[in-house]
């Protein structure tokens, strides 16, 4: 996800005068961000993710930006290569606090999560294949140059924040997998005509030398099997995979520290 826009129009607002009244300093500084999103995200049809912040994470928005008007009070340069950084530590810092939100999301929420997750992966087929080995051996996925990457990753961490929010402001009874569930999915998955011997290639040393479509057509094999697994062991399942794709350590996100 690129900031251009963002970055110019905040840097462009925090550079006046901070005004005596710090609630309408802060409401106008996330207004300026917002705008600046959108702006940015201009023809496609990514959330403006400071509504979403705004939305479900108020308290971390508003601190955001106290934090930026405490500096600009202290007499600190603005500094708008300072922006991309920060806001990749907030995305990563809300995901670490909530992760456990996810066990209590409704089902809903987390097929929207993998829903996303499948057009991530049908994208990356399409135009960069060898993303889908990146997924599958956690290697570090750097920035694609191409748009439908960056809209289809942008669409999917949306629909994180909002599982995660879902957990704490729509709690379902806690439920997570194991591994007789994981089981039973591959018996019936295999019973229902996937082609579960594919999904070795999802394993991390075979990812690494398999041809990059099949890794891909394996990963969206996976996908459909588990978007199609019913009841309570269904929910579980959902609930390990998208625990699983929460980015929980800033160190992904290229010049974070």
């Amino acid at each position: 996800m690129k900031f251009p826009i963002l970055v110019f129009g905040f840097a462009m607002l925090i550079g006046g005068p901070v005004t005596a009244d710090d609630n309408a300093a802060r409401r106008e500084l996330i207004e300026g961000m917002r705008r600046g999103f959108a702006d940015a995200a201009k023809g496609s049809d990514v959330p403006n993710f400071i509504d979403i912040l705004q939305s479900r994470f108020p308290e971390d928005i508003d601190r955001f930006a106290g934090a930026f008007l405490a500096d600009r009070r202290a007499g600190k340069p603005v500094d708008p290569t300072r922006m991309p950084r920060d806001i990749a530590r907030l995305f990563v810092e809300i995901q670490s606090r909530e992760a456990a939100r996810i066990k209590t999301a409704p089902s809903a929420s987390l097929k929207a999560v993998m829903d996303a997750q499948r057009s991530l992966i049908q994208a990356a087929s399409r135009k960069q294949p060898q993303l889908c080995v990146a997924f599958v051996t956690e290697a570090e996925a750097r920035p694609s140059p191409v748009k439908e990457i960056g809209r289809a990753s942008g669409v999917r961490l949306a629909a994180i924040f909002n599982a995660l929010a879902d957990g704490r402001d729509k709690p379902v009874a806690s439920r997570e997998a194991s591994d007789a569930d994981w089981t039973a999915f591959g018996e019936d998955a295999l019973k229902r005509g996937f082609d579960v011997k594919s999904w070795s290639k999802l394993e991390a040393d075979e990812a690494k030398t398999a041809p990059a479509p099949e890794v891909c057509a394996a990963l969206l094999s996976s996908l459909d099997a588990l978007a199609s697994a019913e009841g309570e062991r269904g929910d579980r399942l959902l609930v390990s995979q998208v625990t699983d794709l929460l980015t929980i350590d800033p160190a992904v996100y290229r010049g974070l520290q």
